[in-house]
C-alpha cells in the first residue's frame, strides 16, 4: 500500500508536467464531419459524436457515420430520413437510447432496434438525460419525455427566454442555462435567477459539487457548495488566466483537474494550485489540429475526448498516456535540435545531456522542460562535431566526455561551460586516437576507456595522457565493450566475446560464436547489471546472459517469448530491476530471474516511430526513462507504466450474413435486437456464411497492440489468432456453435477479457426431425407400395412367364412343324427325283404312242408341281431363317401370270368353274424374281380353287397404274369372316369358315404367309377383301422400276428366269462323240475312263449308273467310307457322290480325297438336296469341283461331269504340246502343285546326268516306282519317262532360241541325250520340226 501511495503521489505531482500527446479521429478515420459539437459514451463503451453534418460512432476499431437520407424510403431500415445535418447536443440514458437534437427535432436512436424515432418535430434547442428523466426544451418551454407513454409532459414556460442547457446537480436541483442567465428551478417550479444577463452555454458539476457555468462571451463562473460564486475571465497580461472568454464545455479528469473547452484552445485548470495550462493548435505531432474546442467528455476509463471546430476528435488519458514526446525543431526551445537521438547521461542536477547524430549536444532542463543546444561552429568554445556517438559523465569533475564522429573526443566542463577538443589541442592524441570515437566509458573515475577505429585506448583523466589499454601495446578492437565490477573489460566482437582483466592482461577468455550456447550473430551491446551479471545483445540473435558458474550462455529471444525482437540496440536496467532492451519493434522489459516479459510497441504505446542502432536509453535516478529514436525522444516513468490497467469490455459489434449487414427485424426475423445486445443468433441453413466483428471500449494507450484469438466451439477446438477484429466462417453446417473470443494475454497472472456468442444454424426442412419423421412415414408408405407393386409385378410376371412359355412352346411347336415339314420335304425330293428321272428316261424312247406320251407328260408335269410345292415349304423355312435373296430381272408379268393361270385350266373345267383372265395389255414389264413370284400366284389360285364350289367363278385381273402393277385373284368362294381377315397371312393360320370346304385337301397354313413374305421382299403389298358368302379378293401390288432393289438383287442372267417343266431328252451318241473328240477314251487300249458313283439310295444309284454307263466305266459305292476305299483302289477319273449318307458324308469323303496325295487330282462332284447358297459354298470350300442340287436335270448332270473330265484331258494335251514347261495348269490343288514343282527341280538338277532314270526320280520323291507311274499318268496323262523327255525337249527349244551359237550336239550333250541323232528324232516327234529348222524359224521371226 505504501508503494502504491508513493506512486500515486508521484503521478499527482508529475501529471501537470506531462505534455499531452493527443490521438486523433478525422475524416480519414470515417468521421462524418470535422466540426464535432457534442460527445457521448453509451453503455457498451462506444463513443458518439454529434457533428454539423451527421452523426458518428467510434467503437475503438472503426468509425461509422449516419447521415440523413435524401427521401423517406419505406425500406430504409434505420429511418435515417429522420436525421438532420446538425446533430447536437446528444445525450443518452445508458439503457439503449441516444437522444439527439437534429435540425430542431428531437430524435431517439434505439441501440437495440438500430433505428431512429422522431419524438418532437421542431423548435427543440437542447436535450439532457438527468435524474433518470429525458429533459428537453422547445421554443421557450421545458418538457419531460415519457418513454412509457410515448408522450412529452410540459414542465414550465419561460416567457421570452430560451433554455440552452439543462442540468440536475447532485442535490437533485434543476438548473437551466438560458439566453438571459442561470436559473434554479425551485419547489412548485418557481424560477430563481442566480446569474442574470448571461448567455449560458453549459452547466457542469465537478467531483467536489462545485458548479461550473460556461458563458458564450463572458468567461465562466464557479458556484461552490456554499453558494459563493467566483468568476474567471481572460486577462491579457496574466498567463495563468483562461485563454478566451468564449467558454463551451467542461470535463474533469480523475486527478481533479478541470478541462475547459474554449474558442482559443483547451485549458486545464488545477484547483489545488490554481494553475492554468493551455493546449492549442501546434505543428508538433500529438497536438490539437484546431484551436476552437466545442465538446469535452470523460469516459468511464478517464479518457478525455475533445471535439474541435473543423479539427475532428482528439483524445488522451491523463493517467495512462504517460509517454512524453520530444520532437525535433531547432527553432524552438521546447524541442530537440535533431531527430536522431543517441546516448544520454544525467548530471548531478538531474538534467539530461543528449547526443544527436547531426544536431550536436542537447541539454534538457527537466524543471523548465526547455532545451539548450551546443553545436559545432568556428568559435573557440564549441563542440568538435555535431555527430555525437557516445557520452559519459564524471560527477566529481562535473565534466562530460563526448565521442564524436570525425571530431575526436570533446570534453565539456559543465561548471565552467567550456569545451576542450583534444584532437585540436594535441597532435599526439589525434595521431593515436584518430577522429572517430565510438564509445567512452569511465574507469574508476581515473581513466577514460575509448573505443576508436584504431582500437581501444586509455586516457588519464587528470593528465589527459593517451596510451594503449595495456603496457604490451597490443591493439584490441571490437564493436562495443563494458567494464564489470571485477576490473574485467568485456569486448563484443562480430566473431564473439573477449574478456580481459584490466589489471592482468594475461587473464583473459574468448567466447566464440556458436560455442557454449552463444549464437552466431555479432555482438551489438555489452551490459553489466547491478548484480554483476553480464548481458550481451546481438544483431538478430536476441540477448545472451553468461552464467559465471557453468561458463555457458542463456538465450532470451522471441522464440521463447522473452523478447519482443531479436535485434538489440541498447540495454539499461530500471530502478525496479527490469532490463530495458531497445529493438526494432520497441522496448522489451525483461525480468531475467522470473523469465517474464513486458513490452511497449512502437506506434502503439511509444510515440516515436522507430528505434535504430545508435539510439540510446537512460534511466534517471527518479525512475524516469528516456528513450532516443529516429524522430525524437520519449520519456516515461516505470512505476506508472506497469500500473493496473483500466477496466474495459469486449463486445460483438456487427453481424454480416451472406456479405450483408444484418439489422434487427430485417431479413433475419429471428434477430430482434442489435447485434451487440444479443447472446444468441439463430440462422437458417442458407444463411451459413457469417462474418462477425467485435470491438473493445478500451481507448487508452496500451504497451503493445492488442491481439485476439477465437475458436468456434462445435466446429474446432483450435484457437486462431486475429488482429483485424473480424471473424468469417463460410458454409457452416447445421448445428449449435459457441463463438469464443478472448484477448491474448502474455502475463499468465492476468485473466484475459473474453466474450462468447451462441450461433445456431438450423437444418433445412428436409433435415429437421419433422422431416425425418415424414421421411420414415414416406419410406414406410413407399415400402408398402413397393411391396404391393412387387407382389402385383410378381403375379404379372408369373402370368407373363406362363404366357411366354406358352408362346415359346407354340413357337417351338411351329419350329418343330417347320423342321418336320422340311425333313419330310427333303425325303420327298429323292423319290420325286427318281420318278421324274424315270419319266425322263421313258420320254427319251421314241417308240411311245402319242396317248401314252401325253399321259407320261402329265405325270411329269404334276410330279414337277409336287416337287415345286415341296420346294415351297423349304423356301418358307429359308425365309424364316433369312436365307432367301431375290434375283430380279425385267420380264413380262402378263405372260408370267397367264402361264400360271393356264396350268389350272383343266382343273377349272373339271369343277365347272367360270375361269377367266383379264389384262389391259399383252405385255407389262415388271422387275421380279420369277422363281419366287410363281409361288405367290400358285398359292393364291390354289386357295381360290380350294374354297370355290362347283359352278363358281374365279377371275385373274391385272391392272396397271403410273407407279404400280396390280394383280387381283377374285373368287366366289365361301369368303372369310371380318375378324379373321387380319390373321389370314399369319403362319399356320387356317380360316374357320373354309375348314369344311377344304377338308378333302387340308392345307399347311403357310401358303399365304409365304406369299406375303415374298411380296414384301419385292417391296410390294398383298391384301385381302372378303365377306362370307360372297367370296374373296386377293390383291397383289408390285411397284414399277428397279430403284427399290439393291445391286445384289438385280440380275440379267437368263437362268434366273423360270421356265415350265418339260421332258428332258438328249442324244446319247452325240454325248459319246463329244467325249471321244476330247480324248476321253484311253488311246492305248480303248478303255473308257472310270467314274465312281457314291449314293446310298439304290433306286437313284441305278438311275445314275444307267445314265453314265456307256460313257464311263462306272464303279459304285453306297456310303462315304466305302466310296473313299473304292477311290483308293480304283483311282477313278471322276467321283460323283451324294452328301447325306451313313457312316461318312459325301463332304467328309471329299475332304479326305483332296488331302490324299494319290487321290487329290481326281475331280469330285457333290449331288444333294441341300441347295442353299451357304451349303453350296461350304461344299466348294471343302474342295468339291462342282455342286449339283436335287432334283437334277440328267443332261445337265452328264454335261457338267463330262466337262470336268474333258477339261483335264485338254490341259494335259496342252502341256505336252507347249514349248514352256509351266506345271501350274496341271495342278488344281496345292499338293499336286508342290509335287510337280519338286519333280521339275529334280529334273533340272540332273538334266545332264546320263545316269538319271526313273528309279533315281522315285527315290528322290520318296515314292515307289508303281506309285510314281500311277500319279504321273493320272496327273499329266504321261508316264514319268515321257514327262522327263518332254521337260528336256522344252529346255532344248529354249536353248536353241536363246543360244544361237551353241551347236546342236552341244545342246544334246548338256541335256543328257545319248546322241545328236536321237535328240533330233525326239525333238521332231515332239514339235514336228527338226532342231535346225526350229532355230532358223525362230531367227526369222526375231
Amino acid at each position: 500500500m505504501k508503494k502504491l501511495f508513493v506512486t500515486f503521489c508521484l503521478l499527482l505531482i508529475a501529471c501537470p508536467l506531462f505534455p499531452v500527446f493527443f490521438k486523433h479521429i478525422g475524416m480519414k478515420e470515417g468521421l462524418s464531419q470535422l466540426s464535432v459539437m457534442s460527445i457521448y459514451q453509451d453503455e457498451l463503451g462506444r463513443m458518439w459524436f454529434g457533428t454539423q453534418e451527421g452523426l458518428s460512432m467510434f467503437n475503438g476499431n472503426r468509425t461509422f457515420s449516419f447521415k440523413p437520407a435524401a427521401t423517406d424510403d419505406p425500406f430504409n431500415q434505420l429511418n435515417s430520413s429522420y436525421l438532420g445535418n446538425s446533430n447536437f447536443p446528444i445525450d443518452g440514458d445508458k439503457k439503449g437510447s441516444l437522444y439527439i437534437v437534429s435540425d430542431g427535432a428531437l430524435l431517439r436512436y434505439d441501440f437495440k432496434e438500430d433505428k431512429f424515432y422522431r419524438l418532437a418535430e421542431k423548435g427543440v434547442r437542447t436535450v439532457a438525460y438527468q435524474d433518470n428523466k429525458v429533459w428537453f426544451s422547445a421554443s421557450d418551454s421545458l418538457y419531460i419525455w415519457r418513454p412509457e407513454t410515448g408522450k412529452a409532459d410540459f414542465v414550465l414556460k419561460l416567457e421570452g427566454n430560451y433554455v440552452q442547457d439543462i442540468f440536475v446537480d447532485s442535490n437533485k436541483q434543476l438548473w437551466l442555462g438560458t439566453l438571459k442567465g442561470l436559473y434554479l428551478v425551485g419547489k412548485n417550479r418557481q424560477l430563481k435567477c442566480v446569474i442574470p444577463n448571461e448567455d449560458i452555454y453549459e452547466i457542469f458539476e465537478d467531483s467536489k459539487a462545485n458548479l461550473w457555468i460556461a458563458t458564450r462571451e463572458n468567461g465562466m463562473y464557479c458556484r461552490d457548495k456554499a453558494g459563493d460564486i467566483r468568476k474567471f475571465m481572460h486577462e491579457a497580461h496574466n498567463p495563468n488566466s483562461i485563454t478566451s472568454n468564449h467558454i463551451r464545455s467542461f470535463a474533469e479528469d480523475n486527478y481533479g483537474n478541470l478541462w475547459i473547452g474554449t474558442f482559443t484552445g483547451l485549458n486545464k485548470y488545477n484547483p489545488r494550485t490554481n494553475k492554468m495550462t493551455v493546449y492549442t493548435r501546434d505543428d508538433l505531432p500529438g497536438s490539437l489540429t484546431h484551436a476552437s474546442v466545442f465538446a469535452t467528455y470523460k469516459d468511464v476509463q478517464g479518457t478525455l475526448w475533445i471535439g474541435t471546430y473543423y479539427g475532428g476528435v482528439h483524445y488522451f488519458n491523463p493517467e495512462t498516456d504517460l509517454f512524453t514526446y520530444y520532437s525535433a525543431d531547432a527553432s524552438r526551445n521546447d524541442c530537440l535540435s535533431y531527430q536522431f537521438v543517441g546516448h544520454m547521461v544525467e548530471d548531478k542536477d538531474d538534467n539530461i545531456w543528449m547526443c544527436t547524430e547531426g544536431g550536436g549536444l542537447n541539454f534538457f532542463d527537466r524543471k523548465t522542460k526547455r532545451f539548450t543546444y551546443y553545436k559545432a561552429d568556428e568559435g573557440e568554445n564549441s563542440i568538435a562535431h555535431n555527430n555525437l556517438k557516445s557520452i559519459c559523465y564524471s560527477a566529481g569533475r562535473n565534466k562530460l566526455y563526448i565521442g564524436t564522429h570525425t571530431g575526436g573526443l570533446s570534453v565539456y566542463d559543465i561548471t565552467k561551460r567550456t569545451f576542450r577538443n583534444l584532437n585540436e589541442v594535441s597532435a599526439v592524441f589525434r595521431e593515436k586516437a584518430g577522429n572517430v570515437v565510438n564509445q567512452v566509458v569511465l574507469y574508476n573515475d581515473s581513466y577514460l576507456i575509448m573505443l576508436t577505429r584504431k582500437g581501444i585506448l586509455k586516457m588519464n583523466l587528470d593528465t589527459e595522457e593517451l596510451t594503449s589499454l595495456f603496457d604490451s601495446d597490443v591493439n584490441y578492437n571490437g564493436i562495443t565493450f563494458a567494464i564489470d565490477g571485477k576490473d574485467n573489460i568485456w569486448i563484443g566482437q562480430s566473431a564473439g566475446i573477449q574478456r580481459i582483466n584490466l589489471k592482468n592482461e594475461q587473464d583473459q577468455t574468448v567466447y566464440r560464436n556458436n560455442e557454449k550456447g552463444l549464437g552466431r550473430f555479432g555482438i551489438t551491446k555489452v551490459f553489466v547489471d547491478r548484480n554483476g551479471r553480464m548481458f550481451f545483445g546481438t544483431h538478430g540473435g536476441g540477448v545472451f546472459s553468461l552464467d559465471s558458474e557453468t561458463d555457458t550462455f542463456t538465450r532470451y529471444a522471441t522464440d521463447n517469448d522473452l523478447l519482443q525482437s531479436n535485434y538489440c540496440y541498447d540495454i539499461v536496467q530500471s530502478n525496479q530491476g527490469y532490463l530495458i532492451i531497445s529493438g526494432d519493434k520497441g522496448l522489451s522489459f525483461l525480468y531475467p530471474e522470473r523469465k517474464t516479459l513486458r513490452a511497449a510497441e512502437l506506434g502503439t504505446a511509444l510515440p516515436i516511430s522507430a528505434i535504430n542502432d545508435g539510439c540510446g536509453m537512460l534511466v534517471c535516478r527518479n525512475g524516469e526513462v528516456f528513450v532516443g529514436g529516429t524522430d525524437g525522444a520519449t520519456s516515461f516513468y516505470e512505476e506508472a507504466l506497469f500500473a493496473a490497467s483500466k477496466d474495459y469490455r469486449l463486445y460483438f459489434s456487427e453481424l454480416y450474413v451472406n456479405n450483408e449487414l444484418i439489422h434487427p427485424l430485417g431479413k433475419i426475423k429471428s434477430i430482434r435486437e442489435s447485434f451487440p445486445y444479443l447472446k444468441k443468433i439463430v440462422l437458417k441453413h442458407n444463411q451459413n456464411n457469417v462474418t462477425i466483428t467485435f470491438a473493445s471500449n478500451n481507448y487508452i494507450s496500451t504497451l503493445n497492440r492488442a491481439t485476439y484469438e477465437y475458436r468456434l466451439e462445435g466446429n474446432s477446438d483450435q484457437w486462431i489468432a486475429n488482429t483485424n477484429r473480424e471473424i468469417t466462417y463460410t458454409n457452416l453446417a447445421p448445428g449449435r456453435y459457441v463463438l469464443h473470443v478472448r484477448e491474448k494475454e502474455y502475463d499468465p497472472s492476468v485473466l484475459p477479457k473474453s466474450i462468447e456468442m451462441e450461433i445456431i444454424v438450423k437444418s433445412p426442412f428436409y433435415a429437421t426431425p419433422l422431416a425425418y419423421t415424414l421421411y420414415l412415414l414416406l419410406i414406410a408408405a413407399v415400402l408398402i407400395v413397393f411391396y404391393r407393386f412387387k407382389h402385383a409385378q410378381l403375379v404379372l410376371r408369373t402370368s407373363l412367364d406362363y404366357e411366354r412359355k406358352e408362346k415359346d412352346r407354340i413357337e417351338e411347336l411351329n419350329q418343330a412343324k417347320l423342321q418336320f415339314f422340311s425333313n419330310i420335304s427333303h425325303e420327298f425330293r429323292t423319290p420325286l427325283t427318281l420318278i421324274i428321272a424315270q419319266i425322263e428316261l421313258l420320254l427319251q424312247g421314241g417308240s411311245l404312242a402319242p396317248t401314252v406320251y401325253g399321259k407320261l407328260l402329265k405325270i411329269y408335269k404334276n410330279a414337277s408341281q409336287m416337287l415345286s410345292l415341296i420346294s415351297e415349304l423349304l423356301d418358307f423355312r429359308k425365309l424364316e431363317l433369312g436365307h432367301i435373296t431375290l434375283k430380279v430381272s425385267e420380264q413380262n408379268l402378263v405372260g408370267f401370270v397367264k402361264d400360271i393361270y393356264l396350268s389350272f385350266n383343266e382343273y377349272a373345267v373339271k369343277k365347272n368353274i367360270d375361269y377367266r383372265f383379264q389384262s389391259p395389255a399383252d405385255s407389262i414389264l415388271c422387275w421380279y424374281d420369277a422363281n419366287q413370284l410363281q409361288k405367290v400366284f400358285y398359292n393364291l389360285l390354289n386357295n381360290a380353287f380350294k374354297f370355290t364350289k362347283q359352278n363358281g367363278t374365279i377371275e385373274v385381273v391385272m391392272e396397271e397404274t403410273d407407279g404400280e402393277i396390280v394383280v387381283k385373284v377374285i373368287d366366289s368362294g365361301v369368303g372369310i369372316n371380318k375378324e379373321e381377315l387380319s390373321r389370314i397371312f399369319d403362319r399356320f393360320y387356317q380360316s374357320e369358315s373354309g375348314r369344311y370346304e377344304a377338308k378333302t385337301s387340308p392345307g399347311t397354313g403357310i401358303g399365304l404367309s409365304l406369299a406375303k413374305s415374298i411380296i414384301e421382299l419385292h417391296h410390294g403389298q398383298v391384301t385381302a377383301e372378303s365377306r362370307p358368302g360372297y367370296g374373296s379378293i386377293f390383291i397383289v401390288r408390285l411397284p414399277k422400276g428397279a430403284d427399290h432393289f439393291t445391286d445384289n438383287e438385280i440380275s440379267t442372267d437368263a437362268r434366273d428366269q423360270v421356265t415350265q417343266p418339260a421332258p428332258v431328252v438328249w442324244d446319247r451318241e452325240a454325248l459319246a462323240d463329244d467325249l471321244t473328240a476330247a480324248g476321253q477314251s484311253d488311246e492305248a487300249d480303248g478303255e473308257l475312263r472310270t467314274m465312281l458313283i457314291v449314293e446310298d439310295n439304290d433306286e437313284l444309284l441305278q438311275i445314275l449308273t444307267s445314265l453314265f454307263t456307256g460313257l464311263y466305266r462306272v464303279v459304285v459305292a453306297r456310303n462315304g467310307k466305302e466310296g473313299l476305299q473304292m477311290a483308293m483302289d480304283e483311282k477313278p477319273d471322276i467321283v460323283l457322290s451324294d452328301i447325306m449318307m451313313p457312316e461318312m458324308t459325301g463332304t467328309e469323303m471329299c475332304v479326305r480325297i483332296k488331302n490324299n496325295f494319290d487321290l487329290c487330282h481326281i475331280p469330285v462332284v457333290l449331288l444333294t438336296a441341300l441347295t442353299t447358297s451357304d451349303q453350296s459354298i461350304e461344299g466348294l470350300q471343302r474342295g468339291a469341283d462342282d455342286y449339283i442340287g436335287k432334283p437334277f436335270n440328267a443332261k445337265v448332270l452328264v454335261a457338267r461331269c463330262n466337262n470336268l473330265v474333258r477339261n483335264r484331258i485338254i490341259l494335259q494335251k496342252k502341256f505336252t504340246r507347249q514349248q514352256n514347261f509351266e506345271t501350274m495348269e496341271l495342278a488344281n490343288n496345292p499338293i499336286d502343285q508342290r509335287f510337280l514343282d519338286t519333280v521339275s527341280q529334280i529334273i533340272s538338277d540332273n538334266i545332264d546326268n546320263m545316269e538319271f532314270d526313273m528309279n533315281l526320280l522315285a527315290k528322290e520323291l520318296g515314292l515307289s516306282r508303281s506309285s510314281l507311274f500311277a500319279k504321273f499318268k493320272a496327273l499329266t496323262g504321261m508316264t514319268p519317262n515321257d514327262f522327263v523327255l518332254n521337260y528336256k525337249l522344252k529346255r532344248a527349244a529354249q536353248m536353241l532360241k536363246s543360244n544361237p551359237d551353241m551347236q546342236i550336239a552341244e545342246i544334246s550333250d548338256q541335256l543328257g541325250f545319248g546322241s545328236p541323232r536321237y535328240f533330233s528324232r525326239c525333238f521332231k516327234a515332239q514339235f514336228n520340226i527338226t532342231p535346225a529348222d526350229y532355230r532358223k524359224k525362230e531367227d526369222k521371226q526375231s
